[in-house]
């Protein structure tokens, strides 16, 4: 009997109906099981997540279980198969019913919310990722800030005057939240907004210590905010900030301790000093980008891919491999793709296998900061190694043309590198 009959038996097609003819929820399966082969409600949830569990012992017990019950309900064997072998099938992907419409009304409301109102939708959905796994909040991160990119919507980097503590939207522009700066902390965070609240905007670095501190400043935290940009509006030289932050403390100390002694400022009317941060030259574009990546987990200011040549007819962004994917999906183990892609590798992992040779694992991601795993084995790692070695590079934080063969989920062994120059 063929697989789509089943749905033409008079108890089954009853179950079925309201879904037009296909099994979407879990309570169907139970309620075939239930029909057409006489379990009880308890086996037939046991059924339920046997399937769910897809464990080859228990499957093959309640199939024999399945197909003697529809035979003793009057169907023959070849139908007891068929109907077990559809709704073993339909399985792998139904949900209970009430978790199916959750879902379904989650989507439809978030669908409605992206389209219409696409600068709060990406923020709540980057806060939503704050806490939690990091590596899952950075790659949220990155594909909204993507999303951002195509929508035309202005990204305002985490700012301590323009900034609260999480995400947030005003005049159509997504403000980052200060909170999505690595080690500042949430409860940093808001005391800064709390301050901006109450007091204003801050007008230098300085004052923006001497009014968080009343004692000893908290020099790595002033650090991380003028590495992440976050003085952006008050000065531009984020390199200036953390070379004059020694002097800054110094000299807030000094004030303090003049400040104590009293009415001497006022007596004699001493001008507050105020330190220069503008005076050194910047952090350069690179060096940015890798704080970028260091301090927030994602670059904001650019890619370093994007200041390399591209060679022509290779891939440049993971995207386009899932458009390769999509054409011609792989059709087993067996099956791999050769291929090229620029990459940026920014970690490598180093093992020796048991037979005592070493092989290596690589991090790399695409200008667009979608992350890819590489795999050197052993005889192309040693050869790798030692060209690098050779020409003086190192194969982390570079840029590269990447060739080898796509393994299924994504992975890529490596065959060849290729350094990518700069832009003239």
């Amino acid at each position: 009997m063929k697989e789509t009959n089943i749905f033409k038996i008079p108890a089954i097609a009853e179950i079925v109906k309201p879904t037009n003819d296909i099994i979407l929820y879990q309570e169907q399966v139970i309620a075939i099981a239930r029909e057409v082969a006489l379990f009880t409600e308890e086996e037939a949830d046991s059924l339920r997540k046997a399937m769910g569990k897809k464990k080859p012992e228990e499957m093959k017990k309640n199939r024999e279980k399945f197909i003697d019950g529809a035979i003793e309900n009057k169907y023959k064997r070849t139908e007891a198969e068929a109907i077990f072998q559809v709704i073993e099938k339909y399985s792998e992907y139904s949900f209970n019913r009430s978790h199916s419409c959750a879902y379904g009304f989650i989507t439809y409301y978030t669908a409605y919310l992206k389209a219409h109102y696409p600068e709060h939708f990406i923020a709540a959905t980057i806060n939503s990722k704050l806490f939690g796994d990091a590596t899952k909040k950075e790659q949220t991160i990155q594909k909204m800030l993507k999303e951002c990119k195509r929508l035309n919507i202005k990204v305002i980097p985490p700012d301590v005057n323009l900034s609260n503590t999480e995400c947030s939207v005003e005049e159509k522009k997504v403000y980052l939240g200060l909170n999505i700066i690595k080690g500042l902390g949430e409860g940093f965070s808001r005391k800064i907004q709390a301050e901006r609240n109450k007091e204003g905007q801050f007008t230098s670095v300085q004052e923006f210590c001497e009014r968080l501190w009343k004692d000893k400043i908290e020099k790595n935290k002033v650090e991380l905010l003028a590495k992440a940009g976050a003085f952006s509006s008050i000065t531009g030289s984020k390199k200036g900030i953390v070379e004059a932050l020694p002097t800054i403390e110094k000299l807030i100390k000094k004030e303090k301790k003049n400040n104590k002694l009293e009415g001497q400022l006022a007596l004699f009317d001493i001008p507050k000093q105020e330190i220069d941060v503008e005076a050194t030259e910047d952090f350069t574009s690179l060096e940015q980008l890798k704080l970028n990546r260091e301090i927030l987990g994602f670059y904001l200011d650019g890619h370093p891919l994007d200041g390399v040549q591209t060679k022509p007819g290779y891939l440049t962004t993971i995207e386009e491999i899932d458009q390769l994917l999509e054409e011609k999906p792989f059709e087993g183990p067996k099956d791999k793709r050769k291929l090229g892609i620029h990459l940026y590798i920014h970690h490598t992992k180093v093992i020796t296998t048991k037979t005592g040779k070493e092989m290596a694992f690589a991090e790399a991601e695409d200008k667009d900061g979608e992350v890819m795993e590489l795999t050197f084995f052993s005889t192309t790692w040693q050869r790798i190694k030692k060209e690098t070695a050779e020409k003086g590079l190192s194969l982390e934080e570079n840029c590269w043309l990447v060739a080898g063969e796509l393994e299924e989920g994504k992975k890529l062994i490596v065959n060849e590198l290729v350094l990518l120059t700069l832009k003239e």
